[in-house]
């Protein structure tokens, strides 16, 4: 079983350097992959580098 630790908001702002704000934009914008569970959003690391190798797109 594929036991991939996710990111919280505030792990993938300090992974990709980037706000909390732009870091919602481009969640509300459906641009970057990512999951809410509950009321907390979460991000695959593997999903993220593939998205920024891709161009951030």
């Amino acid at each position: 079983m594929n036991k991939e630790r996710l990111l919280s908001v505030n792990d993938l702002c300090e992974y990709i350097g980037i706000g909390r704000d732009t870091l919602y934009k481009l969640i509300r914008n459906k641009a970057l992959p990512a999951y809410r569970l509950g009321r907390l959003w979460k991000f695959r690391k593997k999903e993220v580098d593939r998205w920024l190798k891709n161009g951030a797109q």
